[in-house]
């Protein structure tokens, strides 16, 4: 019985210190606004994805001379993908920000290849470790009758 009370206490430990590294980092985080500009003679798609996805909630047509304001938070990566209306790609902007840029502009001539779908190491482990406890806890909590 004590055996088991160590298991589950080791178990949520666990869980709980897999949910705080994906949201260790929340404290502190600074947002402001980025527009970015269609600077170019044709109509693009910005989509909020790093790979040329169809499937993104945030799908903005932007004729030439338009901007839409994304806000952003300092010291992280976002890549938003950037087509034709037809699809056909044009590349990505990577609105990354040291430290707060208020109104900074993120003209879409300066998109660049798409780095395709990447996560940092921790991302993965503590993604991982979580989906595991998740699977693993109701288990424990199940009494034998």
């Amino acid at each position: 019985m004590r055996r088991q009370s160590s298991l589950r206490l080791a178990l949520l430990t666990a869980a709980l210190a897999a949910l705080l590294a994906g949201c260790g980092s929340l404290g502190g985080i600074q947002v402001f606004p980025v527009s970015i500009v269609n600077d170019t003679s044709e109509t693009v798609v910005v989509r909020d994805c790093a790979d040329y996805c169809s499937s993104s909630p945030i799908a903005i047509e932007l004729q030439p001379g338009g901007s839409t304001v994304i806000n952003r938070d300092a010291g992280s990566h976002k890549d938003f993908s950037i087509t034709t209306p037809l699809g056909a790609h044009v590349g990505c902007l990577d609105l990354h920000y040291p430290t707060p840029q208020p109104g900074a502009l993120a003209p879409v001539s300066q998109a660049a290849p798409c780095p395709g779908l990447s996560r940092a190491r921790w991302e993965t482990f503590g993604l991982v470790t979580l989906l595991i406890a998740l699977l693993v806890v109701p288990f424990v909590f199940v009494r034998r009758r």
